[in-house]
């Protein structure tokens, strides 16, 4: 704890910086080579302070399940962040994050609540539905088309779902519109699908084949009867296997 300077450079397999250090109250001074470390990652290098910062915030999270990286100007998701497997609580808000990756729930499977806001993405990962108690979501100020199937695998319980319906495709805005519980049972129909193959979206009012359902190369059984559709895309011919 009277640690007040660290010298590590010059040791060219040192990739790793323990979190614990961002703990120690008299650290002053830490030498390390930026091009060898890459955890913390890069975009904490900047200075000593911002390094330490990050290194005693993700430490503390390991016991509180709780991080919040909003306004760190980040252009994408810490690697050392897929780690802090027990987080139930994820702020990102107001960055420069482009893209998460894809498997990003598969390491932060207890997460309830994740804010997105306020940065750059077009695209949720993949993997989102693994977060099956996940409550709240908010994505406002992107640029999301879509939103996974793989949602529709968490049960609603109250959840709070934003995001800017200018930018959505899918679900389709007269879905997305009916709120959040209708919105999860359209994606757990089409997530649903993938084993099934079989898909029933009569009566939702829909006033255009979905793109996403064209996407569903493997179904053998499609209704959407009793609906607004007035004519069904060329997309249609990729359903081979209907």
């Amino acid at each position: 704890a009277n640690l007040e300077s660290l010298a590590v450079d010059n040791n060219p397999l040192l990739a790793l910086l323990p979190l614990e250090l961002g703990v120690l109250p008299k650290l002053k001074e830490v030498a390390y080579d930026s091009a060898t470390v890459s955890e913390p990652c890069t975009q904490f290098h900047g200075d000593l302070e911002t390094l330490l910062w990050a290194m005693k915030t993700m430490h503390l999270s390991r016991s509180s399940n709780t991080l919040d990286l909003s306004a760190r100007s980040l252009v994408s998701l810490p690697n050392e962040v897929l780690k802090l497997t027990g987080l139930t609580a994820l702020s990102l808000a107001r960055n420069k994050i482009t893209l998460l990756p894809d498997n990003m729930m598969d390491h932060l499977s207890s997460l309830r609540f994740l804010d997105l806001e306020q940065n750059k993405l077009t695209a949720l990962p993949t993997s989102l539905g693994m977060a099956r108690d996940l409550t709240c979501l908010c994505a406002l100020g992107n640029k999301i088309a879509c939103i996974p199937n793989s949602l529709g695998l968490v049960k609603d319980r109250g959840m709070l779902l934003e995001l800017d319906a200018d930018a959505l495709v899918s679900p389709p805005a007269e879905v997305y519109a009916k709120g959040t519980s209708i919105a999860l049972a359209y994606l757990s129909r089409l997530q649903d699908s993938e084993s099934t193959r079989n898909l029933s979206l009569a009566k939702w009012n829909l006033a255009i084949l979905p793109v996403e359902v064209t996407d569903l190369a493997q179904l053998t059984d499609l209704s959407v009867a009793s609906n607004k559709i007035s004519v069904l895309p060329p997309q249609i011919r990729k359903l081979w296997a209907l």
